[in-house]
């Protein structure tokens, strides 16, 4: 009667552990994981039994989020949400707050864009940490985001394009900021000059900066504040096409180049470095207003006579490959190049038959001088 007890007793536990558990789900007492179930909502979460500190709803299609996802018992436990990788692309307002505990959100992977993340999806949770926005579109500008707690913003390769001057003015707790791999190519301090020294790390490697005297200040500034990690990988592009390395020795010779260039032209507003001519802006770096501001001044050829055109010219990696740049100067080097190796060959070939011939005439001689037997064998 006991073996048949405790089996009873144990069917009895597994058929309510599955009947508090969702559909392709799989529970723990702590856990839900419903991952790459094709599903098109968030499961319905009211009839459970248990207290989940972690849900786990990532590889489905759950387009659209709403506050009634989360409205179940003791949601307030929830710790961790992971909805990554599920074609999100709306949130709606207040999603969240039903998850009051949450610390930990994750929507990585998704197609949330700039008008569909409300400023105020996690304003209200106030245990909040960590938000993972990466591999998202927003082409439109980062996304401002309002909270007292946030600590780490994630934003890698999420197509940001520019960052506004209030962008992190409602994140007054931020303490890490990955902003690597989107395609942001001018940068201003201003978004980052209410974070005091070193209490903010910025990650901006592999961007597409333009070498341009407002960024190189820029990231001088962040620098100056401990704000990023000069060892870090940034380089900008000049208007040739020339990539260079940030932070590496001729970093001060550039920005120098920027302070006299400035002190030239006295306007702060036309600081586009490496520039052979005023009127020329690279592809990316388009302000009407500056350029129109260059177009004004009277006196704009005398500045621009004074400016050394050498000294605008970016400072090149000391290798050897550099000798070959695409400079006029270097052209009489390589038709001298061109000349000198046509005058070698001809001479070299030239001789070549003098030699062959001189060798084969004194050969003959001395054939002549030997036996008979012996120039008739060398002749057959």
């Amino acid at each position: 009667m006991k073996p048949a007890f405790f089996l009873t007793l144990l069917s009895f536990c597994i058929l309510k552990s599955q009947a508090s558990c969702p559909i392709s789900c799989h529970c723990t007492d702590s856990t839900i994981s419903c991952i790459n179930q094709d599903l098109k909502n968030v499961p319905d979460l009211t009839n459970l039994d248990i207290s989940p500190n972690f849900l786990d709803f990532s590889g489905n299609k759950m387009f659209f989020i709403s506050q009634e996802n989360f409205n179940f018992p003791k949601c307030d436990e929830v710790r961790t949400l992971y909805l990554n990788s599920s074609m999100v692309n709306e949130l709606g307002e207040q999603a969240f707050d039903e998850l009051e505990g949450l610390q930990v959100l994750n929507l990585n992977d998704n197609i949330l864009s700039y008008s569909g993340m409300p400023e105020d999806i996690i304003e209200d949770l106030d245990q909040m940490i960590t938000l993972d926005l990466s591999r998202n579109n927003f082409d439109e500008g980062m996304p401002k985001i309002r909270s007292g707690n946030l600590k780490i913003l994630v934003l890698n390769a999420a197509q940001i394009s520019f960052i506004e001057n209030n962008s992190l003015a409602h994140l007054p707790k931020l303490v890490v900021l990955y902003l690597e791999q989107n395609n942001i190519q001018n940068l201003s301090f201003e978004p980052f000059k209410m974070f005091k020294p070193e209490s903010l790390t910025v990650k901006l490697s592999y961007n597409p900066f333009w070498c341009t005297c407002d960024n190189l200040r820029a990231f001088q500034q962040l620098a100056d504040h401990k704000l990023i990690n000069t060892l870090d990988p940034y380089f900008c592009t000049t208007v040739d096409d020339r990539l260079l390395s940030i932070f590496k020795d001729d970093f001060t010779e550039l920005l120098k180049d920027c302070a006299e260039t400035e002190d030239m032209v006295n306007d702060d507003s036309e600081q586009v470095l490496f520039e052979n001519d005023a009127n020329t802006f690279p592809d990316g770096y388009k302000n009407e207003e500056k350029k129109d501001r260059i177009n004004s001044l009277d006196d704009k050829e005398t500045h621009i006579q004074q400016i050394d055109q050498e000294n605008l010219k970016p400072r090149l990696p000391t290798n050897c490959w550099y000798i070959f740049t695409d400079e006029p100067s270097n052209d009489g080097f390589f038709i001298a190049m061109a000349l000198t190796t046509l005058i070698s060959f001809v001479i070299g070939f030239s001789s070549g038959i003098l030699f062959c011939k001189l060798v084969y005439t004194l050969r003959y001689k001395k054939l002549e001088q030997g036996s008979d037997s012996q120039v008739q064998l060398i002749k057959a």
